[in-house]
Parts: C-alpha cells; sequence; structure tokens
C-alpha cells in the first residue's frame, strides 16, 4: 500500500525534458541555421542583424524561413525509451527547451510522447529563463527535470529530482547531486572526432602533387620540394574545408546511411558550428598561404579547384554521370596543381591517363555505394540520383574506364617526353602488367563486395598495392640509372 502510494506521488509530478543536447545530440539553432545557408548562403546578412535583436529573435526568424524536418535528427533512442516508460506509468511528459517553439512542435509532434510544449518564443527560455517558466507553470520543487549542460543548474535547483546527461562533464553542486535519480552518459572525445571529421587521411590523395616532380625528376631541386611541401598543406586544409561543407550539406542524406550516419557532424558528436566557423577559416588560410608563397598560376588553380569542389557540394554532386566526371577532374587538376608548384610540363598523355584512370575509381566508390544500399534493402543513394538498378551499368562503365586509362598510359610510355627523360625507357613497359593487375584487383574485390570505402582509402591500407607501388620505383629506378 504505501509502495503504491510512493507511485502514485512520483506520477503525480511532471517530467520536463530539454531538447538540445538531450533528446538529441545536436543543437536545433545549428540545424535551422545549416538548412537556412544551404537554402541561400546570402542570409548571412540578415543573420547577424537578427542576432542583434537577442537570440529569441534569431530563432525565430529562422524558424520562419526554413522546412524543418525532425525525422532525421540525432535521436538519443535510450533516453526517449525511458521518457516512454515513465509516460506509460502515468506521468505527464513536458517538452522544455530554449528552441523555437515551431522546431520544438514539429519534433514533439514527430516523437509522441509530449503533452506540452514550453519552449522559446518571443523570451529565449534557457538557464533562468526557463526555470521561471517551469516554476510558474508547476511551482518550485514540483516536476522533475532532465538536461544536460551548464546552464541547466538554474533548473535542477528549483526542481524535485535531476536526471542528467553526462554528469562527470559538468562541475554540479552537493545540492544538485543530492538530486539526481539517473543519469546518461554519452561518451565522446572532441578532438579525435575533430580529426576524424576532417578527414586528415584524406590527405593521402593529394600526394598526387609529387607527381609532377617525380616525372620531371627533380628530386634533389630543394626549392621545388619546398614548394611542394607547401602545396600539400594547401590542398590538405582545402580538402579538409570541403569535407565539413560536404558533410554540412549532406548530413540529412548521411543520416539514412548505414555507415555515414556516424561521422561526427551527423551523429551530433561534433556540433554543426564548429563545421560552420572551421571550414571557411580552413578555406582562407589555404588561399592565403599559396598566395603568399607559391606561384601564381598554383593559386588560380586552388581558386579553379575550390569553385569546382563547392559547386560539387551543393549541386553536381546530385547529378548523375556529371558528379564522377567532376571527380575525376578534381584529381586531374592536383597533378596540374603540382606542375604548377615546380614549374614543370605535364605531358598531354598523362592528363589524359588521369581522368580516365580516376573516373574508373570514382565509378567504383558508386558502384560500392549502389551495392551497400541494395544491402539496405533502400532503392537508392539519398543525394546522389542513383538507383539499385544502375548498378550492372556502373560496373561496366568502371571496368571500361578503367581499361582505357590502361591503354593511355600505353600511349604515355611511348610519348616523346618519355624518351627523353629516361635512359632505358623500354623498361618501363614492366610497370603496364603491373598496372593491369592492380586496377583489374580493385575491379574484382568490389565486385566480390571486399571493399567497403573508397579505393584510394582502400589501396592505402592495402599490402598488395604496397607491393606494386615499390615494384614500379624500382623500375622507375632502373630506367633512369642504369
Amino acid at each position: 500500500m504505501v509502495i503504491e502510494e510512493e507511485i502514485e506521488t512520483i506520477n503525480q509530478k511532471p517530467l520536463c525534458v530539454d531538447l538540445d543536447g538531450t533528446i538529441i545530440s545536436s543543437d536545433c539553432l545549428f540545424e535551422s541555421l545549416l538548412i537556412l545557408l544551404k537554402s541561400n548562403i546570402f542570409y548571412i546578412v540578415p543573420i547577424i542583424y537578427w542576432l542583434i535583436h537577442g537570440r529569441a529573435s534569431l530563432k525565430s526568424e529562422i524558424a520562419k524561413r526554413i522546412s524543418f524536418n525532425p525525422t532525421l535528427l540525432p535521436y538519443r533512442k535510450d533516453l526517449i525509451d525511458y521518457i516512454r516508460f515513465e509516460k506509460e506509468i502515468g506521468r505527464k511528459i513536458i517538452l522544455a527547451t530554449a528552441s523555437n517553439e515551431l522546431i520544438a512542435r514539429s519534433i514533439a509532434s514527430h516523437l509522441g510522447i509530449f503533452d506540452q510544449v514550453i519552449a522559446s518564443n518571443n523570451i529565449n527560455l534557457k538557464g533562468e529563463a526557463k526555470r521561471d517558466a517551469l516554476n510558474k507553470e508547476f511551482g518550485e520543487f514540483a516536476y522533475d527535470y532532465i538536461g544536460d549542460s551548464k546552464s541547466d543548474t538554474h533548473i535542477w535547483n528549483s526542481c524535485s529530482a535531476a536526471i542528467v546527461i553526462n554528469p562527470d562533464k559538468l562541475n554540479l553542486s552537493e545540492n544538485i547531486k543530492n538530486k539526481i535519480t539517473r543519469s546518461f552518459s554519452y561518451q565522446t572525445n572532441f578532438f579525435k572526432d575533430l580529426i576524424y571529421e576532417l578527414r586528415i587521411y584524406q590527405w593521402v590523395k593529394n600526394f598526387l602533387l609529387v607527381l609532377p616532380l617525380i616525372l620531371a625528376h627533380k628530386f634533389a631541386d630543394i626549392p621545388s620540394f619546398i614548394n611542394i611541401i607547401i602545396a600539400f598543406l594547401c590542398f590538405g586544409l582545402m580538402a579538409s574545408s570541403i569535407y565539413l561543407t560536404n558533410d554540412m550539406v549532406d548530413i540529412e542524406s548521411d543520416r539514412s546511411h548505414p555507415n555515414k550516419r556516424n561521422r561526427p557532424l551527423a551523429s551530433g558528436k561534433l556540433s554543426i558550428l564548429i563545421g560552420i566557423i572551421l571550414s571557411p577559416v580552413l578555406t582562407l588560410l589555404s588561399f592565403t598561404i599559396s598566395y603568399l608563397i607559391l606561384p601564381r598560376h598554383f593559386f588560380l588553380i586552388l581558386v579553379l579547384y575550390f569553385v569546382i569542389t563547392t559547386a560539387y557540394s551543393f549541386k553536381l554532386k546530385r547529378v548523375v554521370i556529371i558528379d564522377i566526371i567532376t571527380l575525376s577532374i578534381l584529381f586531374t587538376i592536383r597533378i596540374v596543381a603540382g606542375a604548377f608548384a615546380v614549374n614543370v610540363i605535364i605531358s598531354p598523355w598523362m592528363l589524359a591517363f588521369s581522368m580516365f584512370f580516376f573516373l574508373s575509381l570514382a565509378i567504383v566508390k558508386r558502384f560500392i555505394e549502389l551495392n551497400l544500399i541494395i544491402k539496405s534493402n533502400q532503392t537508392e543513394i539519398k543525394g546522389r540520383g542513383y538507383r539499385a538498378e544502375d548498378i550492372a551499368f556502373i560496373r561496366s562503365l568502371g571496368a571500361t574506364s578503367a581499361y582505357i586509362s590502361v591503354l593511355v598510359f600505353a600511349f604515355y610510355l611511348n610519348s616523346r617526353e618519355v624518351v627523353q627523360l629516361y635512359k632505358h625507357p623500354d623498361l618501363l613497359w614492366l610497370i603496364l602488367p603491373l598496372f593491369l593487375y592492380w586496377i583489374t584487383r580493385i575491379l574484382f574485390l568490389a565486385h566480390r563486395d571486399e571493399i567497403h570505402d573508397d579505393p584510394i582509402i582502400f589501396a592505402v591500407k592495402d599490402k598488395t598495392s604496397y607491393g606494386i607501388a615499390l615494384a614500379m620505383l624500382i623500375i622507375i629506378f632502373l630506367s633512369m640509372s642504369l
């Protein structure tokens, strides 16, 4: 009888739940801001004006201008399950958030577990303002509260019981600690997530910049070598900036992807605000270094790379076939940039080889993605335009482009530039069967579903690829020195 009375007493106290950083691992303001900027980047000017009038005004103005989709937010399922259980045993559940009311109500409607929504409208309901609103609505110490941040300490001091997200990360008072009845922990590592989001491992693609230095046999030219190092850094910074932009633009489609949903931005482990700030900073830094140190033509090709990658991020990646051609162009631009950095001329045969070779790898990447969505019982790659029925054509297209690149490479080996640069150019023909084996093996492994990511990244981790690369380098060295 006593136990039943205690349960009834608990059930009479409403459970108030925070939204940002609690129910979702992201922040609705930054989610909304991203949607607005994706629709029109020039909203950056009125955003500053709205912010001057306060965060409540900013949230309201943004909410009026966007179509907010609550279905793909990074929800914390275990916490929601706990809230559902509390509702089932008779508790009144209130969504109490500093997010704008329009957005809060759309999320509440989607989840279907809230009896009431208390959210920002004319006043930014955060910290003390939220505490005052809850105390006015329910009375001090007459409700329980779930929250995650330092600003929630004002509310925990005035509530009956506290449920805390990641309490170890908060310097809570003894009064609040004594009120904690339950906690939820979500472990993240900011620096690890940031490094992953910047895709430092993808910088390996920028080693293409070194190719003109190698082909021109300028290994011992110290100024050229230094230029290549600086060029590598510039393209690395630009690449990281573009990856951040890509992941922000693709955040909804990534959240629908079986693997990409775990990326730091998509999963909410890393704040969208970090991406919004860091992406232009890295771009500016890349441009500044290249303009001040490297040849002017390199700076111009870097600008072209930025323009094409930006167009790819916002539009071209969604256009079937154009997307993979654009990727092959971006790889080829790296080779041209390396040539400009060290002031050498690249053979047209090498540029043609690069286009077909990287086109084949881009197609293989799409093939892998299509294979993955088919296994996941989906019908298309979201945000890309490719459908499951395209897979047979994509497979044949990749093989065709791959073997055309082998043929063009053979023409390059017979070109005047090669004959002039090498003492024994005939030895270079030994590279051809090695290259033919490598590209065929990549196609074969992709067909067998043994490559699960970008084929270039696969090659970086693949011992066989290292062995083939070493054999090629030995052949090149022998053809130069014998």
